[in-house]
Order: structure tokens, then sequence, then C-alpha cells
């Protein structure tokens, strides 16, 4: 397998409505889609969604980080997907410990360097459109690639998001939700207290006493205010809460622990390998967030998950709020892979995407049922108009 062109894509994503939290309110979403096309005439496809205030990246950014980094795949031939995992594997396998794709393939072969790229979001649209174009080219889904026996299917079922909205609207969602069969369902919060307090009442009294409900706040409480919101909201039987403080005050999260019983899980501030061992070891949370753009691709999300395990931590499979069907079904790729996670998030682009870079949506079922994809690489197919429409900018790199 060797690259013989590499495509970089700045995309507009277009939404059915506004989605709110916190922090950000959009109508569409900034994306980064890379392309990789193969000498043998294979092509992969891979996205990420960059967030300045989540990794600091912007779609400049990332896209001036593909084009410093890119061109040294064009350079290398991987003669195996065990190869490829290698390269693309953030963190050498210790002695005795596996890496990901060793069970499917044996002890890789060794191959001379490894993907070094600055930024999550951009090393995540290469490193998905690697993966789905040696899906592709060996014939096999990405799961399947990274050590997933063929044949699993009991995936954990999709969420309902409900996002930051008044409390009607915000009741009228829960209600839908409800009948839609959801039995998780997560609210945003932190626009006001006396505002959250109502909402969450409102939302467990349409959703009834068995919803699970969890809420996030997308790092806007300070610690005091955390423990009292917290503590307010507990009666109305909350499972967990999700970034409660922000980024910057994460080392406060084991007070805030100690003041709360409610288990609360890192989003923001679990964005690297780095960020997930000291939250573990330090005791900063109960759950991992783990978000395949915000942590860098597949290959980092698989190894937070690891840790997560290995530290008796929950962990849920979140998304991007604009994300495409193709990271949908990298989201989808990776729920297969970690059919052990808590809750997962994602493949809502048939309910909010105006516009999608799939031919078919990669969205769940009733109940929030989704099943394994099954196509080679990734598991869908990206149609090219599609991509020429909601192209903003793009760049070609050839070998």
């Amino acid at each position: 397998m060797k690259a013989r062109a590499i495509h970089l894509h700045h995309v507009r994503v277009p939404f059915r409505m506004t989605f709110r939290h916190a922090k950000a309110e959009r109508t569409s979403s900034e994306n980064v889609v890379v392309a990789v096309d193969l000498v043998s005439g294979e092509r992969g496809l891979g996205e990420s969604v960059p967030r300045e205030y989540v990794t600091g990246e912007t779609v400049a950014s990332a896209l001036e980080a593909l084009k410093q980094g890119a061109p040294s795949v064009l350079h290398k031939t991987f003669i195996s997907p065990a190869t490829l995992i290698e390269f693309l594997d953030p963190s050498p396998a210790e002695a005795g410990q596996e890496r990901p794709g060793d069970l499917a393939h044996g002890r890789p072969e060794h191959v001379e360097g490894r993907l070094r790229l600055e930024g999550n979001a951009a090393r995540c649209a290469l490193e998905l459109a690697l993966l789905d174009a040696a899906g592709k080219h060996f014939h096999k889904t990405v799961a399947e690639l990274l050590g997933c026996a063929p044949g699993v299917e009991a995936l954990p079922p999709y969420s309902g998001v409900i996002s930051a909205e008044a409390v009607g609207a915000a009741t009228w969602s829960a209600l839908k939700m409800r009948l839609f069969g959801f039995p998780h369902i997560k609210a945003k919060v932190g626009l006001s207290d006396a505002g959250d307090i109502e909402l969450v009442r409102r939302l467990r009294l349409v959703l009834g006493p068995r919803k699970d409900l969890r809420l996030d706040a997308n790092g806007v409480w300070n610690l005091d205010q955390a423990a009292t919101m917290i503590e307010s909201l507990s009666p109305y039987r909350i499972s967990a809460v999700e970034q409660p403080l922000p980024k910057a005050e994460s080392a406060r999260m084991p007070e805030l622990r100690q003041r709360v019983k409610v288990p609360l899980m890192l989003d923001e501030s679990l964005c690297t390998l780095a960020d997930a061992r000291q939250a573990a070891e330090e005791g900063w949370c109960d759950l991992f967030n783990i978000r395949i753009s915000k942590c860098g691709g597949l290959l980092p999300s698989l190894r937070i998950a690891q840790i997560a395990r290995e530290k008796k931590l929950g962990f849920q499979i979140g998304c991007q709020v604009g994300e495409t069907g193709l990271l949908s079904a990298a989201g989808r790729q990776l729920a297969t892979l970690l059919p052990d996670a808590r809750y997962l998030e994602g493949s809502y682009d048939r309910f909010l995407l105006e516009m999608n870079l799939t031919t078919r949506p990669v969205s769940f079922g009733y109940g929030g049922r989704a099943r394994p994809l099954t196509g080679p690489g990734l598991g869908v197919e990206v149609s090219e108009t599609a991509l020429n429409h909601m192209t903003v900018s793009r760049v070609d790199i050839n070998a």
C-alpha cells in the first residue's frame, strides 16, 4: 500500500437547525476532510472537526499542520495492515502489552518512523483517511484492521442529546426522545443556575423515573458553583455530569469529587494520552469522554480507553457537533471495537445536517440502536459531488 496523492479540504457543513451549548451556538460547522489516493487506485477519506476552545486548533491551523506533515506519508510503503498501524500508533507498546491490531495480525513488521503531526484534529483526519484506504486495499473494515473479530453486533445504544434551549423547547425535545425510545439522554446546561434547575426538573418529569439522564456543563462552572449546582440537581437522579469545571481548573476535580456524589466525566480536559494518564492517576473523574477528532484519531482513542479500563473508569464514545457521515462512520467503527462503552454519541447526521458527505446517512434507528458497518474501510461511500459542493478551499499534495 502506497499513497500517490493527498488532498486537503476545508468543508462547510450546513445544519437543519441551530445547536447551542454554554460555549457556542452553531448553524453550520467548519470541518477538515483529507483524501488519500493510493497507487493501486483506492481512495481513503477521513474527517475532523477542529475546535479552538477544545484543542486550540482552527481549520486554518489544522490545514497548515497537514501541509507540513502529510507529505511524509507519500514516502512510505505499508506491506501489511500491521505496518500501517505501527506507523499510526501514538504510543509504542510496552513489553507484554498488546498494540491495536496485534490480535489480528501478530507482531507487526517494522516500519521506519511514526506519524508526526501537530494537532489532534489534523492527525485525526489523516489517520482516518489512511485507515479507510487500507481497509479498501486489504478488503477489511477499519475495526477488523484494528483487531476486532468479525461478527460483533452488540453495540451500545446511541444517546439523545438536548441542546441548551429554553425550557419549553427542551421539554418538547425530551418528549420526542422519550417517544423515540432513547434509553440514555444528555442535556446541555450552564446557561443560568435557576434555569438549569427548572430545566432538569421538567426533563425528569417528561422522561419519567427510569430514563438515564446526564448533564454537560461544558466547563462553565467554578468549583463552588459546580458543587452547589450538582447537589441541587441530584434529587432528579442525574447519572453523570460532564466537564463541570473549566479545563484550566482540572486539577481541582478531585476536590469536587469529594463534595458531590454524582459521577463526573471529563471532556475538554481529556484530549491526549498524557491527559488521560494524569486524570486517572490523580483521581480527576469517574468517566472519560473519548471523541475521535478531539483525541487525535482511532488509535489514540483506543489507547485512552485502555487507560480507562486499567484504572476501572467508565468511558463514553462522544462526537463533535457537525460531523458528517464520514466521522460518524469512524465513531461506529470505534463502538464496534469498544462495545463496553458506558454511553455512545454520534450518528446524528440525518437529524442535524442539511447536507451530508456520505451517499447514505450513518444514523441510528429507534431506541438509538445501530449495527456495525460492514463495508471495507470506514464502511461508507462519499459523494464526490457533495464534497466538491461543500469544499471552501483545497490543497493537493502529490508524490
